[in-house]
């Protein structure tokens, strides 16, 4: 049995009609996330709620039945993280339900006239696939784990929407790194971020989205995930991913793309993109 670390997500700015942004202070009932049909999924953490609210913002949350979690509608604005204990089983196929009330949709504005923003207001359903007729990798090799991690910096020189009218979206960019020296378990990622005319890097928290794949190139998210909800090092979440880790054999490659959702006066950036977790070194 392999339990797979996987992120479903919900973009409140694609959820509307001919998929535009909900509308903000509206009520909405029946909110979906439709499930992969290849495995059941266990969701353990909830990220995100703040970024569609205000203070009068709830939300409730059903289970794979259409009953209810939650007795009563909450307040969502301060709940960065819902951890779900004990975890709560969704079937394959299946779809996580929610209602949400009066939402207000986090974006991040361009200055520009006519532009339109570029929106943080995401979802991230955390949890495990589990895969029950599937082995898990198993090192060639006698090793002894050692701490290690491997960093990457990118020059992040376009903004969320294209120039200069800032309207279309920006598509994702692809990146990779190589695995030497031996298997490698990712336990975690930090992301930091320097904006143009900053000396400091600083947590990357609603400046980007990225997405990760394993050494079999399967998506360990349904889309892109808002830094804030992976980043070890983030300001805003309590973020731990991969969770269970995930090995990398020696020779594969940690496939992954960001997207940005920088405005016009914060780039060119820089993201320090870091990639920790075991070194399974060969003793």
């Amino acid at each position: 049995m392999i339990q797979h670390p996987y992120i479903y997500v919900f973009n409140a700015d694609l959820a509307g009609p001919s998929q535009a942004p909900l509308t903000n202070g509206a009520t909405y009932q029946n909110l979906i996330v439709n499930l992969d049909s290849d495995a059941p999924f266990l969701v353990r953490r909830i990220a995100g709620l703040p970024n569609l609210s205000n203070n009068a913002t709830k939300w409730r949350l059903y289970n794979q039945n259409n009953n209810f979690v939650q007795s009563l509608s909450l307040h969502s604005v301060g709940t960065q993280d819902v951890l779900i204990i004990p975890e709560m089983l969704y079937t394959m196929g299946a779809q996580i339900r929610f209602d949400l009330f009066a939402p207000v949709l986090g974006n991040n504005a361009f200055a520009a006239g006519g532009s339109v923003p570029v929106y943080y207001s995401q979802l991230g359903f955390q949890g495990v696939k589990v895969f029950g007729a599937l082995q898990p990798y198993i090192t060639p090799y006698r090793y002894e784990e050692r701490w290690y991690s491997y960093t990457q910096e990118w020059e992040i020189d376009w903004a969320g929407r294209v120039a200069p009218t800032y309207v279309t979206a920006e598509i994702p960019r692809n990146y990779s790194l190589v695995i030497d020296d031996g298997d490698f378990e990712l336990m975690y990622v930090n992301l930091q971020i320097r904006l143009d005319g900053e000396t400091d890097f600083i947590p990357s928290d609603r400046k980007m989205k990225m997405g990760i794949l394993d050494m079999n190139q399967n998506q360990l998210m349904s889309a892109p995930v808002l830094d804030s909800y992976l980043n070890w090092g983030s300001g805003l979440n309590n973020s731990v991913f991969p969770c269970p880790g995930v090995v990398y054999k020696v020779g594969s490659a940690i496939r992954y793309n960001l997207t940005s959702l920088l405005v016009e006066d914060e780039v060119p950036a820089t993201l320090s993109v870091t990639f920790a977790g075991k070194w399974r070194r060969a003793c």
